[in-house]
Order: C-alpha cells, then sequence, then structure tokens
C-alpha cells in the first residue's frame, strides 16, 4: 500500500474509529457498524484533511485483507472512504494513492474492491482538469474499456463503475477524449475483436457501450457490422434465448435514443431498418419464445409513439407489411394470449387502425373488453382511437354502465377518458357522471388513497387540457375546478358539496 501523508493527530472520534479498525482487522472480526455510521453522518463536520492520514492505512488494510467480507460485512468502508475522498482534490488523493497504484489497479481487476475505489476516485473528480489531464497521459480509457470488453468475468460493480467513466466524460464535454473512444484505431479494433467472438456476455456489453456512445453523437461512425445483426444470426440466437432479448431491448433502446435526435437522416437508423424488420418476421414465428415476443412488442410500441415523424411513418410501414394486426396473426387472443394482449394494449391504437382499419369488426367486437379484466388493457388503449371509440361508447360507455362499476376500474376509465380530446367532450357530455363522480366531493369512495389521487389526476387532465375552450368545457371548468382546489389543498370534503344544475345529457 502507499505511504499515507503525514498530518496532525486526529481529534477523538476518529481516535475512536481507528482503535475499532484496528481491533477488528487484528481479530479477524466485524466493524462497530454503528459507530462507522455514526461517523459518516457528522464527517461534514470534521477536518477530513486533518484526519485522513491517520485512518486511511488501516481502512485500505482492511480493504485488501482475506477476511475483507467478514470484517465488514455491510461495506461501510467504502462508503466512508467514498465520504473521505470527495473531499478532496484530486492532486490531494494523489499524495494518498500514487498515480502507479491507480493505473496498477485499474488494469489489474483480481481485487475488485481495490479496482472499485481507484474508479470511484476517477469518476468523482472527473470534473477536475488534473483528473483528465491523468487519463490521457495514462490511457486509462482504453484501459477500462478493454477490460469492460474483454473480461466476461468482471465484476458486475466494476462493470457499472466503467459504464459511470464514460457517462462522465459526456456529462462532463470530455470531447477529445470520447472522440479517441468512437474513432481511435485501437478503440475500433478492440470493437470488432468482440463482435466476431461467440459470447453473449461480451456480445451484450458491446450493445451496451454503443448506446451509451450513441447518447453521446448520433451520427455514431462506427460500423454497421457492430450493431446489425442478419436475419441468419438472429434465427441462430434463438438457441441463446437471453441473448436475443438482450439483442432486441437494445434495438428498442437504440430507437429510444434515436427520438432523441431532431433528425433521423443518420446512418444508424438507415441500418437498423431491415434488422427491425427481421424481428416481426420472428415475432409471427409459431416457434419463437413468448417471453422474446414481449420485448419485440415493445420496439413497436415505441415506434408507436415516436415524437420523430421518420420513425412514427417507419413503425405504421412495419406494423402493415408484417400484418402483425390482422385477424389471422391474433388468433390467440381468444386463448388470452399475453403477447396478443400487450400488442392490442400498449401498441399506439392510432397505428393499429392504419395497419388494419378493421381491427375492431376482425377482432375488439368479439372480446368482452369491459368485463374481462384480462381484455381491460386492450380497452382502456382504444379509448385514444378516434376510429374505434364511437364503437366502445356504444356497447360499453353508457352512463349507466360506466356508474355501476367498481369504482377502481370507473375511475381508470375516467383517467383514460380524461386524456385524449376526443374523450374528454364525451365525458364532459355526460352530465349526471361528471358530477356524481368528479364534482362532488363527498363521495365515500375516496376513503381509498389510490382512487382519491387518480380523482386528482382526471380532474388536472380536464381543468389544463389544451383543447380550446368547448361548451362543454366552459360549463363545467368551475366547478371541477371548485372540486380539484377542495382536495388539492386539503379541505375537509364533507364541508362543501357543490351543487351543479345537472346538463341536458345531450349537450
Amino acid at each position: 500500500m502507499p505511504s499515507p501523508i503525514q498530518i496532525n493527530t486526529p481529534d477523538e472520534l476518529t481516535s475512536r474509529v481507528i482503535e475499532n479498525l484496528t481491533e477488528s482487522l487484528q481479530q479477524k472480526s466485524a466493524i462497530d457498524s454503528s459507530l462507522i455510521d455514526g461517523y459518516v453522518t457528522i464527517m461534514p463536520n470534521i477536518d477530513v484533511v486533518q484526519s485522513v492520514g491517520s485512518f486511511l492505512p488501516i481502512i485500505n488494510s482492511i480493504l485488501v485483507d482475506e477476511s475483507y467480507s467478514e470484517i465488514d460485512p455491510y461495506h461501510l468502508l467504502v462508503d466512508l472512504l467514498e465520504k473521505v475522498l470527495s473531499r478532496l482534490s484530486f492532486n490531494q488523493i494523489l499524495e494518498i494513492y500514487p498515480s502507479e497504484y491507480i493505473i496498477a489497479n485499474l488494469a489489474n481487476t483480481n481485487n475488485p474492491g481495490i479496482t472499485k475505489l481507484c474508479l470511484q476516485i476517477v469518476n468523482s473528480k472527473l470534473q477536475e482538469g488534473d483528473t483528465v489531464q491523468f487519463v490521457q497521459n495514462n490511457d486509462v480509457a482504453y484501459i477500462l474499456v478493454k477490460n469492460y470488453l474483454s473480461n466476461k468475468s468482471l465484476d458486475l460493480g466494476i462493470v457499472n463503475q466503467i459504464e459511470l467513466f464514460v457517462n462522465s466524460l459526456i456529462l462532463n464535454k470530455k470531447s477529445n477524449i470520447l472522440d479517441d473512444i468512437i474513432g481511435g484505431t485501437k478503440y475500433v479494433q478492440l470493437y470488432h475483436s468482440i463482435r466476431k467472438q461467440d459470447n453473449s456476455i461480451l456480445l451484450s456489453r458491446l450493445l451496451d457501450f454503443i448506446l451509451i456512445l450513441l447518447s453521446y453523437q448520433k451520427e455514431l461512425p462506427l460500423e454497421a457490422q457492430l450493431y446489425v445483426f442478419s436475419k441468419r444470426e438472429i434465427k441462430e440466437l434463438g438457441d441463446d434465448p437471453l441473448f436475443l432479448i438482450l439483442l432486441v431491448q437494445f434495438y428498442s433502446k437504440l430507437i429510444a435514443e434515436l427520438d432523441n435526435s431532431e433528425t433521423l437522416s443518420l446512418p444508424v437508423f438507415d441500418n437498423v431498418k431491415s434488422v427491425i424488420i427481421g424481428l416481426f418476421d420472428l415475432y409471427k414465428e409459431p416457434d419463437t419464445y413468448d417471453f422474446v415476443k414481449v420485448e419485440i412488442i415493445d420496439v413497436l410500441v415505441k415506434l408507436s409513439y415516436a415524437s420523430n415523424e421518420n420513425l412514427l411513418e417507419f413503425g405504421n410501414e412495419v406494423s402493415t407489411s408484417s400484418e402483425v394486426f390482422k385477424a389471422h396473426n391474433l388468433l390467440k387472443i381468444y386463448e388470452y394470449d399475453e403477447s396478443d394482449i400487450k400488442i392490442l394494449g400498449n401498441v399506439n391504437p392510432d397505428t393499429i387502425v392504419k395497419a388494419n382499419s378493421s381491427v375492431y369488426a376482425d377482432v375488439l367486437s368479439h372480446l368482452s373488453l369491459l368485463n374481462n379484466q384480462k381484455y381491460f388493457s386492450i380497452l382502456l388503449n382504444f379509448i385514444g382511437s378516434t376510429e374505434v371509440f364511437p364503437y366502445l361508447e356504444e356497447n360499453y360507455f353508457s352512463t349507466s354502465t360506466l356508474s355501476h362499476l367498481p369504482a377502481d376500474r370507473l375511475y381508470i376509465i375516467l383517467l383514460e377518458f380524461s386524456k385524449h380530446k376526443h374523450s374528454r367532450k364525451f365525458l364532459l357530455n355526460q352530465a349526471s357522471l361528471t358530477n356524481e363522480f368528479l364534482v362532488d366531493t363527498n363521495n365515500l369512495s375516496f376513503i381509498n388513497i389510490d382512487l382519491w389521487h387518480m380523482k386528482l389526476d382526471v380532474l388536472d387532465n380536464l381543468i389544463h387540457s389544451k383543447d380550446s375552450e368547448t361548451p362543454e368545457l366552459t360549463h363545467w371548468k368551475p366547478f371541477l375546478q371548485e372540486s380539484y382546489n377542495l382536495m388539492k389543498f386539503g379541505r375537509n370534503l364533507k364541508e362543501v358539496a357543490p351543487k351543479v344544475d345537472v346538463l341536458d345529457e345531450t349537450m
């Protein structure tokens, strides 16, 4: 271990900590957790610089001891060390842990505790110029990326710290280091060597790493073969369903990341189109695992709700060409198939209707959407469709039917009504329903705190909707606002029960 810097005698509490740690190390017994917890709590009031050299050596000795897990079973010393080091500058830390020591332990991960400590030192100080200089001069980024991508047995804590390191570079806008990570020759060679391996753990890490880099630079110049998998590869991966799930999740996350970009005239998007089409070919294959299908649905969900027009249009194209919403591809819905229920209950209903304009007549009309709990998510989803809503209104949403529903189911429906312009108008035209369940604050169903918050959300959505002032909203708004205010600001609900002139139901 490195020699500590010379400093003054520590305070009394620090002495007690040192004494306890020394005794625990000698006897290989657990440290006094309450003492260490208390010390961490009051540390902001302690002159750490004056105390650090006195107890860091004993902490270091415990961290490298073969009985560490028995001495510090709750890893309190790691927390203590983090708190101490956070109070020091990077150069002050280098007086305690020489740069050679840090580099050696970043490269050699045989002692995960010490490696994580060295990573934490670097990560916590990346906003300092001295730390950045240290990283550049010692090729720290490549050491870490190589460990991350090459060591399949790497401790999960180290994996997370390396991801944090790259994310910290992005957060602190260290473009020189990041540009080298993306385009440097030795980095690119490393990426390709991992891509060629038949190791699902390292391939998954490579994909995770590409997503991190994509958050820095959307027009990622990496070759497409690093993140594009052919239909043949995907079919072969069927023997490893866990990796197949991770691969599908990668494309789902990639779409979400691309949706944050201002334009999608990006090579990454063009490169993955064929892969996503291939995923829906896989979705329709009868021997595809259900849990893989569920993940593929998430890809379509993200496409269908994309804010970027190019992504949204592509989602519509995939839905139409794959025919996933045609009746012949939804036959298992009648057997309560999880995938069929999820695809109808989660994909943007407008995307579904564009792909199959007769989806209500072909599929939904044959399901008991209101009374069968397993299909309830489908009912809620299609409330958002202006094309399908009239059918739902006719078959499920009479005032009589809704008012006799259990309170929890009713307010879930009302909440969904409040999210869309056409269903808000419908709700506000149901005068007795609006008056009884939204305006009347004496409703006893609100003993349930979840229902209470749900009603607040419904009122909030109605009051603050972006609709132009309609006659319905103009009439109801002051009463809805009064109900909202009484609930929001803690008034006794029984004190006030607003009386409203009931509008004609046909308004």
